[in-house]
């Protein structure tokens, strides 16, 4: 199961969802409405795999075998980059915020 993509990054989950089909038998993709449609769209090329509304999505983990989350996802408090020490402060999120995203 692959959980990613954003409003804003695109490419990342989609081709982590390219790598997963040509390794795996069933992926299921789960990422923004909008890439979720362009995954629809590719369906010829992505055969072997089943695209999950976000809402659905822990119905769909309890099914796979291997989650990965995060390629193309924002991952800073409010979508916004926060410096302290000159270091990116990541949050961590739970599924809820991940949804709302």
């Amino acid at each position: 199961m692959i959980i990613g993509g954003s409003h804003l990054f695109h490419a990342a989950s989609l081709w982590s969802l390219t790598v997963a089909t040509r390794i795996v038998d069933m992926v299921f993709y789960s990422s923004v409405p909008e890439n979720n449609e362009i995954v629809h769209e590719l369906k010829a090329e992505f055969r072997d795999g089943i695209v999950v509304p976000r809402d659905q999505v822990e119905d769909y983990i309890e099914e796979a075998d291997c989650v990965l989350i995060g390629p193309g996802m924002l991952r800073i408090e409010s979508s916004k980059f926060k410096m302290q020490s000159a270091k990116l402060q990541l949050k961590v999120q739970s599924l809820q915020e991940i949804n709302s995203l």
